[in-house]
């Protein structure tokens, strides 16, 4: 007696095979969406960061205010600048015995950038100088 096709064992165990590969396929199909989600928005969250630290940068250098809010790459943001110290740098001089006021003035600010969307804050402390040319010219004259 000769057999043709498949046994309904055959088939069941070829349909649990091509069903657990296709399980599989889906499954790991859906993680790499969402890893490479994942990755975009992280990505978002780190260049919206650097611009707003640039930005950081360019508004100690033109004004003194303190808050700034807007929105950047979809993210709304709040930052808050704190001065916590300024002063001006100091030498001492042995042979007069004295502190001598240096050329630079600085302003140490704390920095906190609020990212609201993603729940994120972010703190961070920034060193501002000035050149005070004033007293460059004021020494000069002395020598």
């Amino acid at each position: 007696m000769i057999k043709r096709g498949f046994v309904i064992v055959e088939v069941l165990v070829a349909f649990i095979i091509l069903t657990t590969a296709m399980s599989l396929l889906t499954y790991s199909q859906k993680s790499l969406n969402e890893t490479i989600k994942r990755l975009n928005n992280y990505e978002n969250i780190y260049m919206t960061v650097l611009s707003l630290k640039n930005k950081i940068d360019i508004e100690l250098q033109l004004g003194d205010k303190e808050r700034y809010e807007g929105k950047l790459n979809g993210i709304n943001y709040y930052i808050v600048l704190k001065k916590i110290k300024e002063g001006n740098n100091q030498s001492f001089d042995n042979m007069e015995g004295r502190y001598i006021k240096g050329f630079h003035d600085y302003m140490m600010y704390k920095v906190t950038i609020d990212l609201y969307e993603i729940n994120k804050k972010y703190t961070f402390f920034k060193l501002k100088t000035y050149f005070d040319e004033t007293l460059v010219k004021k020494q000069l004259e002395e020598f």
